[in-house]
Protein backbone atom coordinates (compact mmCIF):
# COMPACT_ATOMS: atom_id res chain seq x y z
CA UNK A 1 0.00 0.00 0.00
CA UNK A 2 1.15 3.09 -0.97
CA UNK A 3 2.16 5.74 1.95
CA UNK A 4 0.42 9.35 2.15
CA UNK A 5 1.88 10.77 5.04
CA UNK A 6 5.67 10.91 6.43
CA UNK A 7 5.29 12.42 10.18
CA UNK A 8 6.89 13.27 12.71
CA UNK A 9 5.72 12.18 16.31
CA UNK A 10 6.55 13.63 19.79
CA UNK A 11 5.60 11.84 22.74
CA UNK A 12 6.03 15.25 25.19
CA UNK A 13 8.76 13.98 27.31
CA UNK A 14 11.38 14.77 24.74
CA UNK A 15 11.17 11.49 23.09
CA UNK A 16 10.22 11.34 18.83
CA UNK A 17 10.47 9.57 16.28
CA UNK A 18 9.05 8.95 12.07
CA UNK A 19 6.16 7.16 11.12
CA UNK A 20 4.76 6.72 7.54
CA UNK A 21 0.84 6.52 7.12
CA UNK A 22 -0.72 4.81 7.00
CA UNK A 23 0.88 2.75 9.07
CA UNK A 24 -0.69 -1.06 10.40
CA UNK A 25 -1.74 -1.87 14.05
CA UNK A 26 2.46 -2.99 15.02
CA UNK A 27 3.85 0.12 13.64
CA UNK A 28 1.67 2.11 15.26
CA UNK A 29 2.55 0.22 18.70
CA UNK A 30 5.96 0.20 18.29
CA UNK A 31 6.26 4.32 17.14
CA UNK A 32 4.14 4.83 20.73
CA UNK A 33 6.52 2.06 22.68
CA UNK A 34 9.80 4.36 20.82
CA UNK A 35 7.86 7.59 22.04
CA UNK A 36 7.74 5.69 25.92
CA UNK A 37 4.36 6.41 25.82
CA UNK A 38 0.82 3.75 26.77
CA UNK A 39 -1.13 2.28 23.80
CA UNK A 40 -3.89 4.90 24.17
CA UNK A 41 -1.51 7.63 24.32
CA UNK A 42 -1.99 10.68 21.57
CA UNK A 43 1.33 11.61 20.64
CA UNK A 44 1.76 14.99 18.98
CA UNK A 45 2.60 15.26 15.28
CA UNK A 46 4.07 17.19 12.74
CA UNK A 47 3.43 16.11 8.95
CA UNK A 48 6.58 16.34 6.86
CA UNK A 49 5.56 14.69 3.73
CA UNK A 50 2.05 14.70 2.07
CA UNK A 51 2.85 13.42 -0.78
CA UNK A 52 -0.14 13.55 -3.59
CA UNK A 53 -2.01 15.73 -0.68
CA UNK A 54 -0.75 19.04 -0.64
CA UNK A 55 -3.67 20.96 -0.62
CA UNK A 56 -4.70 19.27 2.48
CA UNK A 57 -1.62 21.08 4.49
CA UNK A 58 -3.59 24.21 6.73
CA UNK A 59 -6.88 21.69 7.03
CA UNK A 60 -5.04 19.09 9.20
CA UNK A 61 -4.78 20.44 12.56
CA UNK A 62 -3.84 19.33 16.33
CA UNK A 63 -7.24 18.63 16.84
CA UNK A 64 -6.75 15.72 14.56
CA UNK A 65 -5.30 13.00 16.58
CA UNK A 66 -2.91 10.38 15.08
CA UNK A 67 -5.53 7.42 15.02
CA UNK A 68 -7.81 9.90 13.13
CA UNK A 69 -5.04 10.78 10.46
CA UNK A 70 -3.88 7.27 9.80
CA UNK A 71 -7.55 6.31 9.60
CA UNK A 72 -7.46 9.13 6.74
CA UNK A 73 -4.59 7.92 5.65
CA UNK A 74 -5.88 4.22 5.10
CA UNK A 75 -8.32 5.42 2.83
CA UNK A 76 -6.16 7.71 0.84
CA UNK A 77 -3.84 5.35 0.17
CA UNK A 78 -6.76 2.83 -1.35
CA UNK A 79 -7.80 5.57 -3.69
CA UNK A 80 -7.25 5.47 -7.81
CA UNK A 81 -6.26 8.29 -9.83
CA UNK A 82 -10.21 8.56 -10.52
CA UNK A 83 -10.99 9.01 -6.82
CA UNK A 84 -8.59 10.88 -6.43
CA UNK A 85 -9.78 13.52 -8.37
CA UNK A 86 -13.33 13.02 -7.31
CA UNK A 87 -11.55 13.50 -3.60
CA UNK A 88 -9.94 16.63 -4.53
CA UNK A 89 -13.45 18.02 -6.30
CA UNK A 90 -15.57 17.53 -3.12
CA UNK A 91 -12.72 18.81 -1.01
CA UNK A 92 -12.76 21.61 -3.23
CA UNK A 93 -16.48 22.16 -2.96
CA UNK A 94 -16.18 21.94 1.15
CA UNK A 95 -13.66 24.49 1.14
CA UNK A 96 -15.56 26.99 -0.95
CA UNK A 97 -18.37 26.44 1.63
CA UNK A 98 -16.40 27.77 4.78
CA UNK A 99 -13.92 30.00 5.94
CA UNK A 100 -11.25 27.63 8.25
CA UNK A 101 -9.79 24.20 8.22
CA UNK A 102 -11.97 20.99 7.65
CA UNK A 103 -12.75 18.73 10.38
CA UNK A 104 -11.10 15.84 10.26
CA UNK A 105 -14.31 13.90 10.38
CA UNK A 106 -15.61 15.69 7.27
CA UNK A 107 -12.10 14.87 5.19
CA UNK A 108 -12.58 10.99 6.25
CA UNK A 109 -16.33 11.18 5.17
CA UNK A 110 -15.19 13.12 1.64
CA UNK A 111 -12.59 10.42 1.23
CA UNK A 112 -14.69 7.30 1.29
CA UNK A 113 -17.47 9.68 -0.54
CA UNK A 114 -15.15 9.30 -4.41
CA UNK A 115 -17.97 7.26 -5.96
CA UNK A 116 -20.36 9.77 -5.46
CA UNK A 117 -18.74 11.99 -8.39
CA UNK A 118 -18.23 12.29 -12.27
CA UNK A 119 -15.06 12.73 -13.31
CA UNK A 120 -13.54 13.96 -16.76
CA UNK A 121 -9.88 13.47 -16.49
CA UNK A 122 -9.42 15.18 -19.68
CA UNK A 123 -10.95 18.13 -19.22
CA UNK A 124 -9.17 20.66 -17.37
CA UNK A 125 -11.13 24.30 -18.24
CA UNK A 126 -14.18 25.38 -19.37
CA UNK A 127 -13.53 25.62 -22.63
CA UNK A 128 -12.65 22.12 -22.89
CA UNK A 129 -15.54 21.14 -20.44
CA UNK A 130 -18.02 23.32 -23.25
CA UNK A 131 -16.31 21.06 -26.27
CA UNK A 132 -17.13 17.96 -24.40
CA UNK A 133 -20.45 18.79 -23.68
CA UNK A 134 -21.28 19.98 -26.64
CA UNK A 135 -20.08 17.41 -28.95
CA UNK A 136 -20.80 14.38 -26.44
CA UNK A 137 -25.10 15.54 -26.53
CA UNK A 138 -24.68 17.04 -23.28
CA UNK A 139 -26.77 20.06 -24.93
CA UNK A 140 -28.83 18.35 -26.96
CA UNK A 141 -29.80 22.40 -28.42
CA UNK A 142 -26.84 22.43 -30.24
CA UNK A 143 -27.48 18.83 -31.86
CA UNK A 144 -29.20 20.47 -35.26
CA UNK A 145 -26.51 23.08 -35.42
CA UNK A 146 -24.57 22.99 -38.78
CA UNK A 147 -20.77 21.76 -38.59
CA UNK A 148 -19.84 24.93 -39.81
CA UNK A 149 -21.53 26.95 -37.53
CA UNK A 150 -21.14 24.48 -34.52
CA UNK A 151 -17.22 25.82 -34.58
CA UNK A 152 -18.05 29.41 -33.95
CA UNK A 153 -19.62 28.44 -30.51
CA UNK A 154 -18.00 29.90 -27.37
CA UNK A 155 -17.54 27.31 -25.44
CA UNK A 156 -15.42 28.80 -22.99
CA UNK A 157 -19.05 30.30 -22.09
CA UNK A 158 -20.74 27.00 -22.58
CA UNK A 159 -18.52 25.19 -20.76
CA UNK A 160 -18.68 28.36 -17.74
CA UNK A 161 -22.42 28.33 -17.22
CA UNK A 162 -22.38 24.21 -17.32
CA UNK A 163 -20.05 24.49 -14.25
CA UNK A 164 -21.84 26.93 -12.38
CA UNK A 165 -24.93 25.28 -12.97
CA UNK A 166 -23.89 21.67 -11.98
CA UNK A 167 -21.26 23.45 -9.19
CA UNK A 168 -18.22 21.56 -10.65
CA UNK A 169 -14.86 22.20 -10.25
CA UNK A 170 -11.59 21.83 -11.88
CA UNK A 171 -8.75 19.83 -9.97
CA UNK A 172 -5.43 18.88 -10.54
CA UNK A 173 -6.90 15.55 -11.99
CA UNK A 174 -9.75 16.81 -14.07
CA UNK A 175 -13.18 18.05 -13.63
CA UNK A 176 -15.12 16.76 -10.80
CA UNK A 177 -19.08 17.10 -10.27
CA UNK A 178 -21.30 15.53 -7.65
CA UNK A 179 -24.12 13.59 -8.43
CA UNK A 180 -25.39 12.09 -5.54
CA UNK A 181 -25.47 12.18 -1.19
CA UNK A 182 -22.32 12.07 0.22
CA UNK A 183 -21.54 8.78 2.29
CA UNK A 184 -21.64 9.13 6.06
CA UNK A 185 -18.43 6.75 7.52
CA UNK A 186 -16.80 8.46 10.36
CA UNK A 187 -19.06 7.79 13.10
CA UNK A 188 -19.06 4.18 11.90
CA UNK A 189 -14.84 3.66 12.58
CA UNK A 190 -13.56 1.95 15.18
CA UNK A 191 -10.65 3.74 15.98
CA UNK A 192 -9.17 2.41 18.92
CA UNK A 193 -5.69 0.75 18.71
CA UNK A 194 -5.83 -2.73 19.38
CA UNK A 195 -2.65 -5.63 19.80
CA UNK A 196 -3.42 -8.06 16.57
CA UNK A 197 -3.89 -11.58 17.20
CA UNK A 198 -0.93 -12.55 14.85
CA UNK A 199 2.70 -12.14 15.07
CA UNK A 200 3.11 -11.61 11.32
CA UNK A 201 0.42 -10.67 8.64
CA UNK A 202 1.34 -11.52 5.12
CA UNK A 203 -0.31 -10.84 1.76
CA UNK A 204 -0.28 -13.76 -1.06
CA UNK A 205 -0.85 -13.11 -4.74
CA UNK A 206 -0.76 -15.25 -7.74
CA UNK A 207 -1.20 -11.83 -9.51
CA UNK A 208 -4.85 -11.79 -10.13
CA UNK A 209 -5.86 -12.68 -6.66
CA UNK A 210 -4.59 -11.20 -3.36
CA UNK A 211 -5.30 -13.19 0.13
CA UNK A 212 -4.30 -12.55 3.67
CA UNK A 213 -2.57 -14.91 5.86
CA UNK A 214 -1.94 -14.80 9.63
CA UNK A 215 0.72 -16.27 11.05
CA UNK A 216 1.92 -18.60 13.05
CA UNK A 217 -0.37 -21.02 11.39
CA UNK A 218 -0.83 -24.78 10.63
CA UNK A 219 0.47 -26.56 7.62
CA UNK A 220 -3.22 -27.00 6.68
CA UNK A 221 -4.47 -23.27 7.01
CA UNK A 222 -1.51 -22.12 4.91
CA UNK A 223 -2.35 -24.70 2.21
CA UNK A 224 -5.71 -23.74 2.18
CA UNK A 225 -4.52 -20.03 1.88
CA UNK A 226 -2.45 -21.33 -0.98
CA UNK A 227 -5.48 -23.30 -2.62
CA UNK A 228 -8.07 -20.46 -2.11
CA UNK A 229 -6.44 -18.13 -4.93
CA UNK A 230 -5.93 -20.90 -7.41
CA UNK A 231 -2.24 -21.41 -6.91
CA UNK A 232 -0.88 -25.04 -6.99
CA UNK A 233 2.39 -24.42 -5.40
CA UNK A 234 4.53 -22.03 -3.86
CA UNK A 235 6.87 -21.21 -6.51
CA UNK A 236 3.98 -19.86 -8.28
CA UNK A 237 3.02 -17.28 -5.88
CA UNK A 238 4.43 -13.92 -4.54
CA UNK A 239 4.18 -13.15 -0.74
CA UNK A 240 4.86 -9.41 1.30
CA UNK A 241 5.06 -9.10 4.64
CA UNK A 242 1.87 -6.33 5.54
CA UNK A 243 2.35 -5.94 9.43
CA UNK A 244 5.09 -7.92 12.10
CA UNK A 245 5.44 -7.66 15.40
CA UNK A 246 8.45 -6.32 15.09
CA UNK A 247 8.43 -4.02 12.17
CA UNK A 248 12.03 -3.66 11.73
CA UNK A 249 12.08 -7.19 10.23
CA UNK A 250 9.08 -6.57 7.36
CA UNK A 251 12.26 -6.27 4.76
CA UNK A 252 13.99 -9.68 6.19
CA UNK A 253 10.49 -11.10 5.90
CA UNK A 254 10.14 -10.20 2.42
CA UNK A 255 13.20 -11.32 1.44
CA UNK A 256 12.28 -14.84 2.86
CA UNK A 257 12.55 -17.34 0.32
CA UNK A 258 10.12 -20.05 2.33
CA UNK A 259 6.76 -19.46 3.99
CA UNK A 260 7.86 -22.02 6.04
CA UNK A 261 10.60 -19.91 7.38
CA UNK A 262 8.27 -16.78 8.21
CA UNK A 263 5.74 -18.99 10.13
CA UNK A 264 8.77 -20.37 12.18
CA UNK A 265 9.59 -16.81 12.88
CA UNK A 266 6.03 -15.90 13.92
CA UNK A 267 6.14 -18.85 16.09
CA UNK A 268 8.71 -17.39 18.09
CA UNK A 269 7.28 -13.90 17.99
CA UNK A 270 4.05 -15.16 19.90
CA UNK A 271 5.80 -16.68 22.25
CA UNK A 272 7.56 -13.25 23.58
CA UNK A 273 5.42 -11.03 26.05
CA UNK A 274 5.54 -7.25 26.23
CA UNK A 275 8.67 -7.15 27.95
CA UNK A 276 10.26 -9.88 25.57
CA UNK A 277 9.54 -8.20 22.52
CA UNK A 278 10.97 -5.11 23.56
CA UNK A 279 14.01 -6.67 24.47
CA UNK A 280 13.97 -8.82 21.25
CA UNK A 281 13.25 -5.36 18.83
CA UNK A 282 16.51 -4.28 20.71
CA UNK A 283 18.65 -7.24 19.89
CA UNK A 284 17.22 -6.67 16.35
CA UNK A 285 19.12 -3.10 16.16
CA UNK A 286 22.09 -4.28 17.97
CA UNK A 287 22.77 -7.28 15.78
CA UNK A 288 21.29 -6.41 12.69
CA UNK A 289 20.81 -9.96 11.39
CA UNK A 290 21.13 -10.63 7.99
CA UNK A 291 18.16 -12.87 6.90
CA UNK A 292 15.65 -14.42 8.69
CA UNK A 293 17.09 -17.30 9.80
CA UNK A 294 19.76 -15.22 11.94
CA UNK A 295 16.80 -13.64 13.55
CA UNK A 296 14.98 -16.44 14.20
CA UNK A 297 17.59 -17.32 16.33
CA UNK A 298 17.79 -14.23 18.23
CA UNK A 299 14.45 -14.73 19.23
CA UNK A 300 15.62 -17.98 21.12
CA UNK A 301 18.81 -16.73 22.60
CA UNK A 302 17.14 -13.39 24.59
CA UNK A 303 18.67 -14.72 28.06
CA UNK A 304 22.06 -13.98 26.50
CA UNK A 305 21.72 -10.44 26.84
CA UNK A 306 20.51 -7.62 28.46
CA UNK A 307 18.57 -4.70 28.02
CA UNK A 308 18.25 -1.26 29.94
CA UNK A 309 15.04 0.10 28.62
CA UNK A 310 15.22 3.25 30.26
CA UNK A 311 18.35 4.24 28.68
CA UNK A 312 17.96 5.16 25.10
CA UNK A 313 20.32 7.62 24.64
CA UNK A 314 23.73 9.06 25.16
CA UNK A 315 23.79 11.25 27.68
CA UNK A 316 21.62 8.68 29.51
CA UNK A 317 24.22 5.95 29.32
CA UNK A 318 26.46 8.09 30.91
CA UNK A 319 24.04 9.08 33.16
CA UNK A 320 23.45 5.99 34.53
CA UNK A 321 26.96 4.91 34.92
CA UNK A 322 27.73 7.91 36.77
CA UNK A 323 25.00 7.06 38.79
CA UNK A 324 26.06 3.65 39.81
CA UNK A 325 29.87 4.52 40.43
CA UNK A 326 29.21 7.56 42.31
CA UNK A 327 25.60 7.45 43.63
CA UNK A 328 22.66 9.55 43.22
CA UNK A 329 23.96 12.59 45.48
CA UNK A 330 27.76 12.81 43.96
CA UNK A 331 26.13 11.98 40.85
CA UNK A 332 24.11 15.23 40.62
CA UNK A 333 26.83 17.18 41.30
CA UNK A 334 28.84 16.14 38.38
CA UNK A 335 26.63 15.93 35.88
CA UNK A 336 26.61 19.36 34.65
CA UNK A 337 30.01 19.23 34.29
CA UNK A 338 30.66 16.08 32.32
CA UNK A 339 30.06 16.28 28.22
CA UNK A 340 27.69 13.19 28.81
CA UNK A 341 27.06 12.34 24.49
CA UNK A 342 31.16 11.75 24.64
CA UNK A 343 31.33 10.06 28.07
CA UNK A 344 28.33 7.79 26.75
CA UNK A 345 30.25 6.56 23.57
CA UNK A 346 33.45 6.28 25.42
CA UNK A 347 31.59 3.56 27.53
CA UNK A 348 29.84 1.85 24.96
CA UNK A 349 33.24 1.44 22.97
CA UNK A 350 34.69 -0.03 26.35
CA UNK A 351 32.15 -2.69 27.51
CA UNK A 352 30.56 -3.48 23.66
CA UNK A 353 27.48 -2.22 24.02
CA UNK A 354 24.81 -0.24 21.84
CA UNK A 355 22.23 2.09 22.62
CA UNK A 356 18.83 1.84 20.77
CA UNK A 357 15.24 3.49 20.42
CA UNK A 358 14.13 0.81 22.93
CA UNK A 359 17.56 0.89 25.70
CA UNK A 360 20.73 -0.08 25.81
CA UNK A 361 21.93 -3.21 24.76
CA UNK A 362 24.98 -5.91 26.40
CA UNK A 363 25.67 -9.11 25.74
CA UNK A 364 25.86 -10.47 29.26
CA UNK A 365 29.41 -12.40 27.62
CA UNK A 366 30.54 -9.41 26.93
CA UNK A 367 31.08 -9.62 23.46
CA UNK A 368 31.09 -7.03 20.72
CA UNK A 369 27.85 -6.89 18.99
CA UNK A 370 27.13 -5.26 15.56
CA UNK A 371 29.06 -2.43 14.63
CA UNK A 372 27.34 0.78 17.43
CA UNK A 373 25.86 3.46 15.47
CA UNK A 374 27.35 6.91 16.32
CA UNK A 375 24.49 8.52 16.73
CA UNK A 376 22.11 5.49 17.95
CA UNK A 377 18.52 5.83 19.89
CA UNK A 378 16.78 9.19 20.45
CA UNK A 379 17.90 12.26 21.11
CA UNK A 380 16.98 14.17 24.39
CA UNK A 381 15.54 17.65 23.04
Amino acid sequence: MNKVFRVELSGGNGCYCELELPAAPYELLDALERLQMPMDGKPDWDILEYNDFPYLHIHLTDECDLFQLNALADRLARLDERQKAAFEGLFQVEVSKKYGPIQISTIIDLAYSTDCCHVLSEVQNDSQLGRFYAENGFMPELDAIPDSVFQMLDFEMLGRKARMDEGGVFTSHGYVTQDSDLEQVYDTLDLRLRRPDYAVLMELTNGEHNVSLPLPASHLMIDNKLKSIGAEAWQNIRFRCLDCAAPALKDLVDEAVSITHVNRLAQHLARLGPEELTKYKAILIAEDPSDINEASRLAGQLDEYMVEPDVRTMPEVAENELRIILGDEAAELLLPHVTLWRYGEALLQKYGSTVTEYGLVERRDGQVMAEQPQRGGMEMM
